[in-house]
């Protein structure tokens, strides 16, 4: 994720891994504030300063679902911007594995 602002989104990510959800999260930085608040809730957070100007925003859950749009996390992206998301539901081993090769990539590039 390039920009997270939005409060919403970080109370949602941190109910989940208070219920005992494992959550990692990729950022660009950690000049955000939820960057802040989820590192200190204790999620597992990373950055790349390889990632010049990183504009993946997906999120994939349970291995299952694939969640990717054009919207940076953020509170004007969800309020004034018009944008577009797409969620796969049920990927196949092809497409979790494609994912988790391109997750290591992201953090390792």
């Amino acid at each position: 994720m390039m920009v997270w602002t939005d409060p919403e989104l970080e109370r949602a990510i941190l109910t989940a891994h208070n219920r005992g959800i494992h959550v990692e999260v990729l950022l660009a930085d950690m000049r955000d504030a939820v960057a802040l608040n989820l590192q200190r809730a204790g999620i597992a957070i990373s950055t790349n300063p390889h990632l010049n100007f990183m504009h993946n925003k997906f999120m994939i859950v349970d291995d299952t679902t694939l969640v990717n749009g054009s919207a940076n996390w953020s509170r004007s992206s969800f309020s004034r911007n018009d944008e577009s998301f797409l969620i796969i539901n049920h990927l196949d081993s092809e497409q979790t594995t494609y994912l988790d090769e391109y997750w290591t990539d992201l953090l390792t590039r």
